[in-house]
């Protein structure tokens, strides 16, 4: 189901802003409003888009990977730098993936691959006890703006003028061993480890941290379903602008007012069980 990247933010929040993502600062990461010629946007809300290609600087998550082909430049940033098709990566290299996270949370490893040619297959094998999902991310109106879940293996077709991104989302449960894990990621015949370290503690099962960030469930259907939406507003602790429909929660009353006595309380009879007024409230 795709889903608009604004949620890239949810993702900074619903993992609580792990220290992978506070480490970043997008401002010096070559982030694109630093760059020497820009596209002017209008939108106050909007960061201009490049138009000459931008070399993020490396850091300590920001790098080339040394499986990286002369072809096809394999690189890593965090989900908190949202990706142009003018982003190049840093020469400075690493041969290993690290993340972390607690339990009870999700992190988000993003993967780009060139500018360059060719393509490859990406794939992570199983770790015990972690669910992980890959995603493809798309580019709208010259910014990373939509992904879509793969199955186990994700297929670049690499652009010779901007780098294609993957997602792959690390799902740490409640119950999961503290301390290191690790698996393999695989792109094309190449190998790259990937560690995941996971803290001694877990993230509040309560949501106590109100969000208003204009994210209706509209937005998220796409080709899912209005509980798909839900589920993942959910999961990323965010809050919709507005009372999701159907809900339960939007009766209409009508009144004495001359002509149009009150005859009628609605509650939304055509929705499923779970919505009826009355019903148990499930929280998660």
């Amino acid at each position: 189901m795709p889903k608009s990247l604004i949620l890239v933010l949810a993702t900074v929040l619903a993992s609580g802003c792990s220290k992978d993502e506070r480490s970043q600062n997008v401002a010096t990461n070559g982030a694109p409003n630093s760059a020497p010629n820009a596209v002017p946007n209008n939108d106050v809300n909007s960061v201009d888009v490049p138009t000459d290609p931008v070399v993020l600087d490396a850091t300590e998550f920001t790098f080339r990977l040394a499986q990286s082909t002369p072809t096809l430049p394999i690189w890593t940033t965090p989900v908190t730098h949202r990706p142009t098709p003018q982003d190049r990566p840093p020469d400075a290299e690493r041969s290993e993936l690290r993340i972390s996270a607690v339990r009870g949370e999700f992190e988000v490893l993003q993967l780009l691959f060139g500018p360059g040619s060719g393509s490859a297959t990406v794939s992570v094998a199983p770790m015990p006890g972690i669910a992980m999902e890959l995603a493809t991310v798309q580019m709208v109106d010259g910014w990373a703006e939509t992904i879509a879940p793969s199955a186990a293996m994700a297929t670049v077709d690499a652009a010779a003028d901007a780098p294609r991104v993957v997602w792959l989302t690390v799902k740490v449960p409640d119950d999961a061993t503290p301390g290191e894990h690790t698996t393999t990621v695989t792109v094309g015949a190449a190998e790259t480890p990937l560690v995941l370290y996971v803290y001694d503690f877990s993230i509040a099962g309560e949501r106590h941290f109100k969000t208003q960030m204009n994210v209706d469930v509209s937005s998220l259907v796409g080709a899912g379903s209005v509980d798909d939406a839900k589920t993942t507003l959910f999961d990323l602790r965010f809050t919709p602008k507005s009372v999701t429909w159907p809900s339960g929660f939007n009766p209409s009353i009508t009144w004495d007012n001359g002509a149009n006595p009150c005859e009628a309380f609605w509650d939304e009879p055509e929705e499923g069980e779970q919505y009826a007024i009355g019903a148990p409230l499930h929280s998660r």
